[in-house]
């Protein structure tokens, strides 16, 4: 009962996450790579009911990876460098959670060195790409200050 009140939690946080109208989607990106980040690192759940959340994040991913480099795209201050760059983190953030599901679904739901090594990774990477977000956010939010002045 427990573990399908979990997994109806996160559907419904994910589905909200969604479905909110965000000022920026960048803001939705961020959160959604949050949640992706607080899910792997919890210890209230089970890995299955983590395996199950995984699923959920990796379906939601696709889209997001779109409108990362639609909302990158249309950002006032363009980087040539930082922009694809942060798209290609983004992807392989995605196969380390594909990776991770594997796994840990491979493995009986328990983690073994590769596992440990794609949380590590994820945990390593997921806030690198969070505050680049943060600063070109901030870039964007200082041009649209000065144009209005």
């Amino acid at each position: 009962m427990i573990k399908r009140m979990f997994i109806l939690f996160g559907c419904c946080f994910l589905y909200t996450a969604v479905k909110a109208q965000h000022p920026d989607t960048l803001v939705s990106i961020k959160n959604y790579l949050q949640f992706m980040r607080n899910n792997i690192n919890t210890h209230e759940k089970t890995n299955k009911i983590k395996v199950s959340v995984y699923d959920s994040l990796i379906r939601l991913g696709t889209a997001r990876e779109e409108q990362l480099k639609t909302s990158l795209a249309s950002l006032q201050h363009q980087s040539d460098t930082e922009y694809p760059e942060m798209i290609k983190s983004f992807h392989f953030i995605m196969q380390s959670l594909v990776m991770l599901k594997m796994d840990l679904k491979q493995n009986n739901y328990e983690h073994n060195e590769n596992s440990r090594n794609e949380v590590i990774y994820l945990n390593k990477n997921i806030p690198v790409l969070i505050d680049k977000m943060y600063y070109f956010l901030e870039i964007e939010r200082k041009l649209k200050l000065s144009n209005t002045n």
